[in-house]
């Protein structure tokens, strides 16, 4: 398991922040704004997806639906971020998007901390947006930190929807000095393996986590696959 390292007072500033920067675009109609880029946004651009999950023999276990769609366009900072309201399982999210220069960013709300979460144009092992955690609980408290690496950039996906070729991201762990854990290490700490792939100007296709059993054996527990999308 994985918690950020965070205080109340660290985030009620975030929120303070957010709701302070955050301003409603109202000059002229928010359709009209478009920002291209390996996940395209524009105000009623939807993706439906499918999620299944797995136990640790690779048997399935569940599967729901997932979607998210692109509704409305604020101003933060400056920039022209795009809002997008998820549903899973009966709850909703939202999510601010925005594709700059370097890639697709992402503002989690309330939290106001962006983070690039899709390296776009890339080169193949170009590593980007770094993060720490502490990990270890319930067992011995340690501090590891997450990167993502540009593994491949054109992987060929089959999903429901179709085949398409993908950016593929895969985060990497380290020890507190940036060490990258051997697979022997991962396996006594059941670390798990997570990969984004997205198509360009499609968005993301699928969502793929794996974790490591007691005895070392690495499985798919999670997947979360495109079945159709919408694009204005």
């Amino acid at each position: 398991m994985r918690y950020p390292i965070l205080s109340l007072p660290l985030i009620l500033c975030w929120c303070v922040l957010i709701s302070g920067c955050k301003e409603k675009v109202t000059d002229i109609d928010p359709t009209t704004y478009e920002s291209k880029g390996i996940m395209p946004l524009k105000v009623g651009n939807k993706w439906w997806y499918r999620v299944t999950t797995y136990d640790t023999n690779g048997t399935y276990k569940s599967d729901y639906p997932d979607s998210l769609g692109i509704y409305d366009v604020v101003s933060i900072g400056g920039e022209i971020w795009y809002e997008y309201m998820g549903s899973s399982l009966g709850s909703l999210y939202g999510i601010y998007y925005l594709n700059r220069a370097d890639g697709l960013w992402r503002i989690d709300r309330p939290i106001a901390d962006s983070a690039l979460i899709a390296k776009y144009p890339a080169q193949q092992n170009d590593t980007f947006d770094t993060e720490r955690n502490i990990t270890g609980f319930p067992g011995p408290i340690d501090t590891t930190i997450t990167n993502w690496i540009v593994d491949d950039l054109a992987a060929t996906i089959p999903v429901t929807k179709g085949t398409f070729t993908c950016y593929h991201y895969k985060a990497q762990i380290r020890n507190a000095q940036g060490r990258l854990f051997t697979l022997e290490e991962r396996k006594r700490r059941r670390d798990a393996e997570v990969h984004y792939y997205y198509a360009p100007n499609i968005g993301m296709v699928l969502h793929e986590i794996w974790d490591v059993t007691p005895g070392g054996r690495i499985y798919k527990r999670y997947q979360k696959e495109l079945v159709d999308y919408i694009l204005k």
